[in-house]
């Protein structure tokens, strides 16, 4: 059985996604070409998910994806857990 956000939750879902990585890139100093480069998506992509547009979380879930957006991120292992709660629920 699929079980579905309520708008609020998936709302704040997506921004504190956004919020999340773009934190973890500013606190690297990367760009979000530098991001697009490392990951194989486009930087439109890379933006689109930092600023929570609706339906990219879905994207993000594809396990390749989620595996290039942690690795362009250059994430921890904390932050790789951190960013799978936020995405699958805590």
């Amino acid at each position: 059985m699929k079980v579905r956000l309520k708008t609020s939750d998936y709302i704040a879902t997506v921004v504190e996604l956004g919020d999340f990585l773009v934190e973890l890139r500013q606190g690297r100093n990367q760009t979000q070409q530098d991001v697009s480069k490392a990951s194989g998506l486009i930087q439109e992509v890379i933006s689109k998910i930092e600023r929570g547009h609706a339906l990219l979380p879905a994207i993000v879930k594809a396990k390749f994806t989620m595996e290039k957006i942690e690795k362009a991120y250059e994430m921890t292992e904390a932050e790789k857990e951190r960013f799978r709660q936020i995405l699958f629920g805590k």
